[in-house]
């Protein structure tokens, strides 16, 4: 992504936005500015993260897929 934004920039000047964008990239990408992840967000993925495990590993134990 950061490529192609790049590669917009360096078009001429007179070319539209819209005109670079049919090099792949979207308008709206082309203006994106990330935010950084809240606390509880992170809060929540690694809560996630550890039920996968758990789930994995107690799948891993019984020999197989546990049923969903």
């Amino acid at each position: 992504m950061k490529e192609r934004a790049e590669l917009v920039e360096a078009l001429p000047a007179g070319l539209s936005l819209r005109a670079q964008c049919v090099l792949g990239i979207s308008r709206g990408a082309y203006y994106y500015e990330p935010r950084p992840e809240s606390a509880e967000n992170h809060k929540l993925l690694r809560r996630l993260d550890e039920l996968h495990l758990e789930r994995r590993s107690r799948e891993l134990a019984a020999g197989g897929a546990v049923a969903a």
